[in-house]
């Protein structure tokens, strides 16, 4: 599939240079670009809660709201250490 898309100056000289620092053609560079940002997305309310659901099951009856609270505190705090790292990135 071809795609158009419109750079501003700016943006196409950062591509052209990062390109050329990988040692690749600027077309190959911003298709990983982009094929790496879709496979870092952040899940579907549905893969985080299976995640949640699965943790559940493995844990058995004894699983308290507490540690239903604790476990979609911890994956929202994975994905803002995610978004965070990403945004600190050059």
């Amino acid at each position: 599939m071809t795609i158009h898309v419109d750079f501003t100056p700016e943006t196409e000289a950062k591509l052209r240079q990062r390109a050329a620092d990988a040692g690749k053609k600027m077309e190959d560079f911003v298709r990983d670009a982009v094929e790496e940002k879709l496979a870092k997305s952040p899940q579907s309310l549905t893969e985080l809660l299976a995640e949640i659901h699965t943790e559940i099951q493995h844990r058995g009856d004894k699983t308290t709201e507490s540690d239903l609270d604790a476990l979609v505190e911890e994956s929202r705090n994975e994905v803002y250490a995610e978004q965070l790292a990403k945004r600190r990135q050059p």
